[in-house]
């Protein structure tokens, strides 16, 4: 029987600083409530505090360990929210723009068999009758990661279809319109996808959540007329992505550049050229559609002179 490994999140107190909604802190002053499952097995979910921190008082530290039987699976955790319950606070996302929470890997994630591991963020929109929809993101979630560093994860807080930008309704009894003013809880599914194996494969790692922020359209973009003094190549987005994201680059002050921009597969074999001639100072984007590749890893190294920078990125069908 396929299961999913769902942790659901709920928050109870939001704070206005400047021009962002602050939910501060992942850990227990934030007001969040967790009824961790019971161990199964290999199937394991931990919830603890952690002092390590991006912002507040502390972050919440997450532990997991899930097998994967025919093919994908997981554990499903909940919080103290009963479906349909409108005694919980609302909290209105309608003039955001990107929902945000930072992460950090503190155990890269180890599966016992090569397959797909990532997150699914989710809106609990709950309406004042008690209907209930929940909406789906796709999350570049990088649980590979092992730099040690907190990196932020935008959501656009837009409705898309084709479930690679935004939400998407997962099921629900409401009218199946995103309603951001009636959001009243958040959930999240970790997911390890395998072709399976006997006895099932297992997948399991560590991470800190913290700082989760509604971003409004005044705070997301940052000034650009400052001077480019350095090379940078930004995250590509949607990521992952099916069939295409897009990639942006900046090109320092100075004489023109010759700039070369490539997508390499796993085995570092080239499988795409998205950019090879001079470029002037400034900041490009880029489009990278390969209909014809397979699911998985993948990497863009933007590279002039000396300067090579490379990001990873995930194909997902």
């Amino acid at each position: 029987m396929k299961k999913l490994f769902v942790l659901q999140v709920f928050l109870l107190f939001a704070q206005t600083i400047y021009s962002q909604w602050i939910i501060e802190s992942f850990d227990s002053s934030a007001g969040i409530f967790f009824r961790e499952p019971i161990p199964i097995g290999f199937h394991y979910l931990g919830f603890y505090n952690d002092t390590s921190h991006y912002e507040g008082t502390g972050s919440l530290r997450v532990e997991y360990s899930v097998e994967a039987e025919n093919s994908w699976g997981g554990l499903i955790a909940s919080s103290t929210h009963t479906p349909g319950d409108t005694t919980l606070q609302r909290i209105d996302l309608s003039e955001g723009e990107f929902l945000s929470f930072w992460y950090k890997i503190l155990q890269p994630v180890n599966m016992a068999t090569i397959g797909q591991f990532f997150m699914e963020f989710k809106l609990a929109e709950i309406d004042n009758s008690g209907l209930r929809d929940l909406w789906l993101h796709h999350s570049a979630f990088d649980f590979s990661d092992s730099s040690g560093q907190w990196i932020q994860l935008k959501m656009p807080l837009v409705v898309n279809p084709n479930n690679t930008l935004g939400f998407v309704l997962q099921f629900g009894d409401g009218d199946g319109v995103l309603q951001l003013e009636n959001i009243r809880g958040f959930e999240m599914a970790l997911v390890y996808s395998t072709n399976g194996g006997n006895p099932p494969p297992r997948a399991y790692g560590s991470f800190l959540m913290d700082r989760l922020e509604l971003l409004y359209p005044s705070s997301v973009e940052e000034d650009q007329t400052f001077s480019l003094t350095k090379f940078l190549l930004e995250q590509n987005y949607p990521n992952p992505f099916n069939p295409s994201t897009k990639i942006k680059f900046s090109v320092p002050n100075g004489i023109v550049q010759d700039v070369s921009l490539k997508v390499f597969d796993i085995l570092g074999n080239e499988v795409a050229t998205l950019v090879d001639k001079a470029k002037s100072a400034g900041t490009y984007e880029v489009e990278f559609i390969n209909p014809q590749l397979s699911s998985g890893i993948y990497y863009y190294q933007l590279r002039s002179g000396s300067y090579v920078e490379t990001k990873k990125m995930i194909l997902m069908k």
